[in-house]
């Protein structure tokens, strides 16, 4: 969230997504691995779509079409 200066919202959607994949500390802490983050970032830098590990093009649309 400070990195990105984004809302908590964001975040739950990109959860959400499979994009950010949460390590749970506590109940009220949640940390994201770095190499998530940083994968996040070069995605959304280099113009892609959000891609989500281990899921083929076709996967990800029936997900979105089913949401």
């Amino acid at each position: 969230m400070r990195r990105w200066r984004i809302s908590i919202a964001t975040i739950k959607r990109r959860k959400q997504q499979g994009i950010l994949r949460p390590i749970r500390m506590s109940t009220h802490v949640i940390r994201y691995r770095l190499s998530d983050v940083v994968r996040a970032e070069d995605e959304a830098a280099a113009g892609r779509e959000w891609e989500e590990p281990g899921n083929d093009q076709k996967e990800q649309d029936d997900a979105r079409e089913a949401a």
